[in-house]
């Protein structure tokens, strides 16, 4: 699924490209753990469509995520071992989410102020 490449060709006598390790995981659906080691950095490309309700942390640090191949998301590993995690949480979802929260709210408060009263 992901791919590590470097994002440029290194200068000459400056070493060479080490993929590293790549281990994966699914804790949920909606999250996505990458485990890089030994990697002499460069860009992390996910096989998954892109959309804008992911985010990211690598190594417990906010990374933006930047669109890949038109379609794909990757972002930037520094050299050495990293741990990349990725949310899914997208406006849709959260808004509609307060939004059910307040509509309940609504009512429990109707409910109960026609209870109170009953004239209402």
């Amino acid at each position: 699924m992901p791919v590590v490449g470097s994002p440029q060709p290194l200068p000459a006598g400056e070493g060479s490209f080490e993929p590293g390790e790549v281990v994966v995981r699914r804790p949920r659906a909606e999250e996505l753990e990458v485990d890089v080691r030994g990697s002499s950095g460069g860009w992390l490309v996910l096989s998954e469509a892109w959309d804008p309700g992911w985010s990211a942390r690598v190594d417990g640090r906010r990374a933006p995520l930047v669109r890949a191949d038109h379609a794909l998301r990757a972002l930037r590993l520094p050299p050495g071992d990293s741990l990349v995690r990725l949310r899914y949480r997208p406006l849709a979802f959260r808004l509609g989410a307060t939004l059910s929260v307040l509509a309940l709210l609504l009512a429990l408060w109707l409910t109960l102020r026609q209870r109170a009263d009953p004239e209402l």
